[in-house]
């Protein structure tokens, strides 16, 4: 189904019940050692601990996990629809003329992340890749993944590790050197929303991927100064309300972001699907 850097998703079946899953196999060789410390594993564990306990519909649910010396095996509901991330690249352009189909997906998307956030979890890391689909219909559930990121706060705690995908970190993040609560999540769940209409990033350094200090530096410096990038040909076919959510969501100041509620209150929300 997907092979990275550190390991391979596969296919597989119950041999009772022939149901299908997805099973994350994790070579330990090839994570990474920091101070004598195997923290990619920790991430893992982190990800699984958070993922047994949480109970959503839209949340991916861990069904076993099997760990070796050599491997971490982690069996999860399969989502045959694949990533978000894919049916945009599928639309492209086109993808503002999608907005109810994207409406339905995105309700589904702040749904789940009120429910972590009441479960004083920050996913830290909301992405389209993160984001798959149950199914490939047009109106599906979805289902939010990868919480290797992802982190329990309480209500007034704060983080401040630089973690996340660039082109999604809100600006707090962005800057560095400075804490940030829950609301870095409203941000990333912003650029989602604009990538789902619009077909490409909102902000961008370059046109490879962001890894070095200077591209670093530009991304912010675009997302400090608002400097969304935005086409009209692409645009014309989104509706104002779709386009204020966006807005809303995508403050510089994380106080000035609507919040959770406020977002799923909107009009845009409201009109029906």
């Amino acid at each position: 189904l997907y092979s990275g850097a550190c390991g391979v998703v596969k296919l597989a079946f119950d041999k009772k019940s022939c149901q299908k899953y997805a099973v994350k196999i994790i070579k330990k060789k090839n994570l990474s050692f920091t101070g004598g410390a195997l923290t990619s594993t920790s991430r893992l564990m982190q990800e699984v601990k958070i993922l047994k306990s949480l109970h959503h519909p839209c949340m991916t649910t861990v069904e076993d996990v099997f760990d070796s010396p050599e491997a971490l095996c982690i069996v999860l509901e399969l989502a045959e629809g694949g990533e978000l991330f894919d049916r945009v690249v599928k639309y492209g352009k086109y993808a503002g003329a999608r907005e109810q189909e994207f409406k339905v997906i995105f309700y589904q998307l702040l749904e789940a992340v009120k429910y972590l956030h009441k479960n004083n979890i920050s996913h830290r890391d909301l992405k389209l890749e993160n984001v798959l689909l149950k199914t490939d219909e047009p109106y599906t559930l979805v289902k939010l993944t990868d919480f290797g990121l992802a982190r329990i706060v309480g209500d007034k705690s704060l983080m401040t590790s630089y973690v996340g995908t660039p082109t999604y970190l809100a600006p707090e993040v962005l800057v560095g050197n400075q804490s940030y609560n829950k609301a870095v999540d409203l941000w990333s769940l912003g650029v989602v929303l604009y990538v789902c209409l619009a077909g490409y990033q909102p902000f961008t350094a370059s046109d490879s991927e962001v890894e070095d200090a200077d591209t670093i530096e530009i991304l912010k410096s675009k997302v400090l100064s608002r400097r969304w990038y935005r086409s009209p040909d692409e645009w014309k076919d989104v509706s104002e309300e779709a386009k204020e959510l966006v807005r809303g969501l995508m403050q510089v100041e994380a106080a000035d972001r609507l919040s959770l509620d406020e977002a799923l209150g909107h009009p845009w929300l409201k009109v029906s699907f």
